[in-house]
């Protein structure tokens, strides 16, 4: 693949000739840039022309025999026997090489086909669960609960809006968004929490006067309401992040080895748990990154759209494993899987993605881009074999 990373988005909608003439220029100065773009760009459209029915056995085997027979024929006069049967081995066994690659093809889109048709984008879904009572958010158009003086209700199908008055207690939420899914609160204080797939919130209907703290799991981006006396604080494994007035993402997910915190607007103070007089300051563009296992940490420079894009429904991916790959996609789509080779791990992955499109566009990809994988889909799971 090239050096610079390669948007798919793009590169899909000049293909269907829907691109505007922004991205054609975007597109052709990215095609000019290096020769290995045109070529590549070559070799993704003759991949696409490419009927996708596997030849008939007969057909490929004699075909080949066509090719070779000559050339057997000629070496049949001059050398042993057993010469003659090495050819014949030879032959079937560029035949059932040949015969496999038409198969793993035909494969491949069936199992494409099976992921368009079953596992479509995440949608507005949550579940909103206060005290014992639990409510679905994505059957129901209109929420009205009066809890304790305290109202909560949804604006559109994709947000909630907390009011209260004097008389609100605080009562704990847990907002519980599910693979395929995604939601947003606006909590009582004005901040904004939207929650991407597989991801937990808990928070007070009311916060108290003198700190406002939520608690996160899986992934979130903050929009904090600025209270100079009054600061912000999310709870995730291991740490806090204290805010007084910014925006941010935190990414916690419990299968990920690594957990994010990215700063975009303002500042926060990194809080960790087991070492109490230990603080560090972010500043916009940086990143707070702590191992899981070793709770080691470190702070970076990044370009926070990477790890943002998902606002704006994209993945963006960078140098990233296909088994990271394989986890952000199987979240937003709600598919299982299994790679069965882990040595397909060490490969990496650069582009960008519409969250907007069919599952099944990524393997596309990852195909064309020589990436060693067949599918299979068996029972309800997805398997990525070396191919």
């Amino acid at each position: 693949m090239s050096e610079k990373p390669i948007d798919w988005n793009l590169l899909r909608k000049v293909r269907n000739h829907t691109a505007d003439d922004r991205e054609r220029a975007v597109f052709e100065a990215w095609l000019q840039s290096d020769p290995r773009h045109r070529a590549y760009y070559e070799r993704l459209c003759a991949g696409a022309n490419r009927s996708p029915e596997p030849l008939r056995l007969d057909e490929s085997f004699a075909e080949l025999r066509r090719k070779l027979k000559p050339r057997a024929v000629v070496k049949s006069r001059s050398l042993p026997l057993r010469y003659a049967g090495v050819a014949a081995v030879m032959l079937l066994c560029v035949a059932g090489v040949v015969w496999q690659q038409f198969r793993n093809r035909h494969e491949m889109e069936r199992v494409c086909e099976i992921l368009a048709r079953e596992y479509r984008p995440a949608s507005d879904k949550a579940m909103l669960i206060v005290g014992d009572a639990s409510y679905d958010l994505g059957e129901k158009e209109d929420l009205h609960l009066d809890i304790a003086g305290g109202r909560i209700e949804n604006e559109g199908r994709e947000r909630l809006k907390y009011s209260a008055d004097d008389r609100t207690r605080a009562v704990e939420n847990r907002l519980v968004v599910p693979r395929g899914g995604f939601y947003s609160v606006c909590l009582k204080d004005g901040s904004v929490v939207t929650l991407n797939a597989e991801s937990e919130l808990v928070y007070p209907s009311v916060f108290d006067e003198e700190c406002r703290e939520v608690s996160l799991r899986g992934e979130a981006f903050f929009e904090v309401a600025h209270e100079e006396n009054r600061p912000f604080y999310v709870r995730v494994n291991g740490y806090r992040i204290q805010v007084l007035g910014t925006r941010f993402n935190v990414s916690a997910y419990a299968d990920e080895p690594l957990h994010h915190t990215t700063l975009v607007e303002g500042s926060v103070r990194i809080l960790s748990e087991s070492a109490p007089d230990a603080e560090i300051l972010l500043h916009p563009g940086e990143q707070f990154s702590r191992e899981v296992a070793t709770e080691r940490s470190q702070v970076s420079r990044v370009d926070t759209k990477r790890f943002t894009s998902w606002m704006e429904g994209e993945f963006v991916f960078e140098n990233s494993s296909l088994g990271e790959v394989l986890r952000s996609v199987s979240r937003w789509y709600d598919f299982r899987y299994e790679i069965t080779d882990p040595t397909l791990e060490k490969y990496t992955f650069s582009g960008q993605i519409s969250m907007k499109g069919t599952s099944d566009y990524l393997f596309r990809v990852l195909h064309e881009a020589y990436i060693p994988v067949t599918l299979r889909y068996e029972e309800g799971v997805l398997y990525l074999d070396r191919r």
